[in-house]
């Protein structure tokens, strides 16, 4: 393809390498007879789906990661739905239904924060104890938002018994979540989740295989040693803004520590919020 012409201004060095640079892409195109086709650019084989352009409204072309590795996880197929529902951010907390209709307690039903996904699961003080505990067991950071927990989904296998007990502390995390708003039950300490913890891991103890089994077992002695531990009692003046539970794992020490770690946690809606702030955490 050869094209003459003449500028009737004069270019500069720059702006010259960048015309060679345009002569030389269309340089390479190669002409031909056949007729112009449309080639829609979202999939491989350039063929227009229902699918892809959903994946380019929804996520600007980008495809999650997260979500398809939910279904690789070794755990009951009910778990995997609510995680997907969890991850793509449609679960019914509060926040979420207050966009359906009136909601007239907007709190988390441990704290008095408002009610989100990012809150329930991962933000509020009672959970963050759970997260906690695991990051000890597993020594890696687990707390701190959802990505440090979703992350691990990926590698299914290398980490399959991190993954399941993840998903079973977000799943019981839900459900005692809906006991309380539906049934009336009572918050007592952090330890009434991590039994419930306990008693789902023991229950899908039949999903592992022989190695992973083991390494299982291992993890749920571990988390029965720390129910097992008197809780530690924090004392914060009224003034204080850190009220949250310890997640220390040692043990209290000295004369005066409690023989029994049976306490609730701190009510800020009870008649004696003014008192000094006690919080109990697993010790």
């Amino acid at each position: 393809m050869t094209l003459k012409f003449s500028f009737r201004r004069s270019v500069s060095p720059s702006l010259m390498n960048m015309w060679y640079e345009i002569l030389a892409i269309a340089g390479s195109i190669v002409f031909s007879t056949d007729p112009d086709a449309i080639v829609w650019k979202f999939t491989s084989n350039g063929i227009y789906s229902v699918q892809s352009l959903y994946a380019v409204v929804n996520f600007r072309g980008v495809k999650p990661i997260h979500s398809p590795a939910i279904w690789e996880l070794c755990i009951p197929s009910r778990v995997q739905v609510f995680l997907w529902l969890l991850s793509n951010n449609k679960l019914l907390t509060r926040d979420n239904l207050a966009k359906r209709r009136e909601v007239n307690e907007k709190s988390c039903v441990f704290c008095d924060e408002p009610e989100s996904i990012s809150h329930l699961f991962f933000d509020c003080c009672v959970v963050n104890i759970m997260w906690e505990l695991c990051s000890s067991i597993f020594g890696i950071q687990l707390s701190g938002g959802f990505e440090n927990v979703a992350k691990w989904w990926l590698s299914r296998k290398k980490h399959a018994v991190l993954n399941m007990c993840t998903s079973a502390v977000l799943w019981c995390i839900w459900n005692m979540r809906n006991v309380f708003c539906f049934q009336g039950e009572v918050w007592s300490d952090a330890k009434k989740l991590l039994r419930k913890v306990v008693a789902m891991l023991k229950r899908w103890h039949c999903l592992c295989t022989e190695g992973n089994a083991l390494q299982l077992k291992e993890v749920v002695r571990q988390m029965e040693a720390r129910i097992k531990e008197p809780l530690r009692i924090m004392w914060d003046s009224p003034g204080s803004s850190t009220a949250l539970p310890t997640t220390s794992w040692e043990p209290p020490l000295g004369p005066h520590s409690p023989s029994s770690g049976m306490l609730p946690m701190h009510d800020s809606h009870s008649p004696n919020s003014h008192l000094p702030v006690i919080t109990a955490g697993l010790g």
